[in-house]
Order: structure tokens, then C-alpha cells, then sequence
């Protein structure tokens, strides 16, 4: 890539060598088969880093970053990334931006799902509206199960029946072609021979006497719409199935107290503590950024042991990690293994993408990360600068937000780019 005239201006000098083949072979670095032959055809860190950003593989250029970067800039880089999400998440609160969802389709899903009337909670990568998930339409499965009428309990409805018959054959009877008339009489006559054969009476007749014995007999017959087994079991599924949702929904607050508290009382508490845990993290890095030394380091793996399922925890790991001795301040030096720290901060840069806050989808965080570590490994974005402030740079944005410290209205900037090299 030496005869690109615009790398010449592009020199990274907190890469940790001008190779990557030994550092990727120290750390155990696995590359993907299918980036092998890039990875081969460029073996100087530079070059790479060039094709990276050409290719728009910036996944894959962050995982990079993040083996082949100075520790300690390496950290530093890792902070800008978790300010960049902590700048999302006010634009969104303050309405600046509006949340997107990173679930291929879901709008469609969505949409299809409203013309059937089914609405689809949980989705958007939360489940803050627990209570209503899955929850079955309301609707009256009795109604449903609804038999038509009971019949009159008197002659009235034998009447009915015996009339609707009749006119049902004088209908077919007004059917037929008169020159057909007599072959039907004749057909008609040998069925009721048959009959009177059988039974001594025809059909008709046999009706008639059967209506008349009817009609001096007492109404004795009982409708019982409700004893059946199956009717019994189809009327209290609802209820089960009600039973059984709550049940699911009472496990799932159980197992994430945290993010379900009883009381409105215990969730204040619960926020205030993880408010506290996550700026411990943030702190604790920021404090090894400006200090990588013993102290720092314990504090920064106490924190990270305290919030190692946020985002912040991690990297607060990953500074710990960078200092090289897994008892920071212990008697005894124990290394720690090489492939920690770069897998720490890939592993912090994964929950920072698809962490559900904020506006940016993961493809649109993992290229601002890569945009923000070429920044970092040309030397343009260092910590020296912001260092000399009064407050730390995610302090400033707590404080200030992002118009106020070099991002712009839309939420899009980043406060840290204040110290950013032109």
C-alpha cells in the first residue's frame, strides 16, 4: 500500500510492532479462514490496517485494533468506544435520536403481526413490558362453544319439524315435469309395497302413527350442554394457560430480581446501586488510563468483578488485565496470559454493539469503533490532553452532554473528540 499518496499521512505509531504475524502468534489470535489470504497477501500491521478500512470489515478491523494496539492505548480506546454508547443512550433519553431496533425484519414482523391482530412484545431487545408477554387476546371461549338453541319443551317444535319436512317434499314434488309425474307415482308405489311388506304399513303411514303416538306422550327429554369431558376441558383452558403465563413470569422476575423488583421502593434502591457499580467501572478505568500503576489495577479488577455483566466491567477487566500481573500488589508476580487483554476488549466491544440502548445498529457502532481506533493508533486521540481538564471526559458528559463537549445536537459526536488531533 506504499503507492496510496494518502498514506503517507497516516503513520500508526501505537501499533506494537510493524508486523502482525508474532504478536497474532503470542496471543494465539485465530483469523478467520476466509480473511486468511488478506491477512497473508498484507503482512505489515499498516498495510492491513488500510485494506481493513477499504473492505469496510470493521468488525473484523476492531478485533485487530484490539490484539495489535499499546495496552494502555488500547484501554483508552476501549473508554472512547464506552462513551460513544453513553452518548447514545442520552440522545435518545433527551430525544435527540430515536431508538433503533438491530432485529433483521422486525418492522415487517411487526406490521404483518398488527393486520392479525397479534401484538409482538420483546422484540426490541428488552423485555421491560414483561407482564404482557404472551399473553393470549381476550375473547369468549364460551361464546365460542356456543351450541344453537335449546328447542321449545312442547309440541310447538314437533309441528315445526313436521311441517318443515312436508314442504321441503311439496317442493320437490313442484319440481317434477309433468310427463315424469306418473313414473315417480309408479316408483313411489312399489316402495310403499315394500315397506307395507316389511312392516305392514308404508313410510307415511309409519310417520304419521309415529307423530300421533308422540304427541300423547309427556315431554321427558333434558338438553345438558355442559357434563361433556371435552366441552369441561375446552372452557377452563384459558385459565390454565394464564396460570401456566404467570407462573413463566413469576420465574423469569425470581431469576432477574434486578431487573424486576417488587416495589417501586426496591427498584429506586436497585438503580441507585447499579448507578453506583457501573461509575465505579468507568472511574476505576479512567483512573488506570492516567495511572496504569499497582493500586489502580486492584481497583480496576475489584470493579470489574463487581459489574463483569456490563460492558464497563469488562473493560475495567481488560485494564486490569493490560498491567501484565493477574495479584496486582501481591507478594508473588503471577503473568497474565497474553491473549486476555485483546480478548477483554473484543469482548467489552461486542456487549458495547449490542448493548439494545442507544440509536446506532451494531454494523453502525463496530465502524465508528474502527473509525475511533485508527484515531487512537495514528496518535490523534490520546489521553494526555483530556488528562489536564478538570473533570474526567465521561464526567463532562454526565455534566455537559455532548453539544456542550464537541459532539453535535443529534447525538452523533463524542466527547472525547475535544482532545481529537486535526
Amino acid at each position: 500500500m506504499s503507492d496510496k499518496l494518502e498514506w503517507r499521512k497516516r503513520h500508526a505509531i501505537l501499533l506494537r510492532g510493524p508486523e502482525w504475524a508474532g504478536i497474532a502468534a503470542r496471543e494465539n489470535y485465530k483469523i478467520r479462514a476466509d480473511l486468511r489470504p488478506i491477512f497473508d497477501a498484507n503482512p505489515y500491521s499498516e498495510d492491513l490496517l488500510f485494506v481493513l478500512e477499504e473492505r469496510k470489515l470493521w468488525r473484523e478491523g476492531c478485533e485487530f485494533i484490539a490484539r495489535m494496539t499499546h495496552r494502555r492505548a488500547a484501554v483508552w480506546w476501549g473508554y472512547c468506544c464506552l462513551l460513544s454508547l453513553f452518548e447514545e443512550r442520552k440522545a435518545v433519553a433527551e430525544g435527540r435520536a430515536v431508538k433503533k431496533s438491530d432485529i433483521p425484519g422486525l418492522d415487517k414482523m411487526k406490521e404483518i403481526a398488527a393486520q392479525a391482530g397479534i401484538k409482538l412484545d420483546g422484540l426490541d431487545g428488552s423485555l421491560d413490558n414483561l407482564d404482557d408477554m404472551c399473553k393470549v387476546p381476550e375473547f369468549d371461549i364460551r361464546k365460542m362453544l356456543e351450541d344453537p338453541p335449546v328447542p321449545p319443551q312442547d309440541e310447538s317444535a314437533l309441528d315445526a319439524a313436521v311441517a318443515a319436512v312436508k314442504g321441503k317434499a311439496d317442493a320437490i314434488d313442484a319440481l317434477l315435469p309433468p310427463e315424469i309425474a306418473p313414473v315417480f307415482a309408479a316408483s313411489k308405489a312399489k316402495i310403499d309395497e315394500t315397506y307395507r311388506k316389511a312392516f305392514g304399513k308404508t313410510a307415511d303411514e309409519l310417520l304419521s302413527e309415529a307423530l300421533s303416538f308422540a304427541k300423547t306422550q309427556p315431554l321427558t327429554y333434558t338438553v345438558d350442554r355442559t357434563s361433556d369431558p371435552s366441552r369441561q376441558a375446552l372452557l377452563a383452558l384459558p385459565d390454565q394457560l394464564e396460570a401456566m403465563r404467570q407462573n413463566i413470569i413469576g420465574q423469569i422476575k425470581a431469576a432477574f430480581p434486578e431487573k424486576y423488583p417488587a416495589t417501586p421502593e426496591a427498584a429506586k434502591l436497585l438503580k441507585a446501586e447499579a448507578d453506583k457499580i457501573s461509575d465505579d467501572a468507568v472511574q476505576s478505568v479512567w483512573r488506570w488510563i492516567v495511572a496504569p500503576d499497582e493500586r489502580n489495577t486492584t481497583l480496576a479488577l475489584a470493579a470489574g468483578n463487581a459489574a463483569a455483566q456490563l460492558p464497563e466491567g469488562m473493560l475495567a477487566y481488560t485494564a486490569a488485565w493490560s498491567f501484565g500481573d493477574l495479584t496486582p500488589e501481591g507478594k508473588q508476580m503471577i503473568p497474565v496470559p497474553p491473549e486476555l487483554p485483546g480478548t477483554g476488549l473484543n469482548s467489552t466491544l461486542l456487549m458495547l454493539a449490542l448493548d439494545p440502548g442507544g440509536h446506532r445498529k451494531m454494523a453502525e457502532r463496530y465502524e465508528l469503533y474502527f473509525k475511533l481506533g485508527l484515531e487512537v493508533v495514528y496518535g490523534k486521540n490520546l489521553w494526555p490532553e483530556a488528562v489536564m481538564e478538570e473533570l474526567s471526559p465521561h464526567q463532562q458528559l454526565a455534566v455537559e452532554g455532548p453539544a456542550a463537549s464537541g459532539g453535535t445536537a443529534d447525538g452523533d459526536g463524542v466527547a472525547y473528540r475535544k482532545w481529537t488531533k486535526k
